[in-house]
């Protein structure tokens, strides 16, 4: 997860579209404390209630993705 991180972190993302995927793996992952710590940060870079609450149903709610990101071509899981 170390490596990962760091990655991300290298990446050159915004920080708010990092913490929205930080955030997305958590609702995934079922992990409540992650969700709750994630959303904070959110937040607190800046992130709008708005975008948070709309994370969940990404794929419905595309216009309020940055640039309005590119469709996922690929299997759904």
């Amino acid at each position: 997860m170390y490596a990962v991180e760091k990655y991300a972190r290298e990446s050159g993302l915004d920080a708010r579209l990092l913490e929205l995927v930080r955030l997305r793996a958590s609702q995934i992952n079922g992990c409540a404390y992650c969700i709750d710590m994630h959303t904070k940060d959110a937040r607190a870079h800046g992130e709008t209630e708005q975008r948070l609450y709309a994370l969940s149903v990404w794929r419905e709610a595309r216009s309020l993705l940055p640039g309005n990101a590119p469709r996922w071509n690929g299997p759904r899981p």
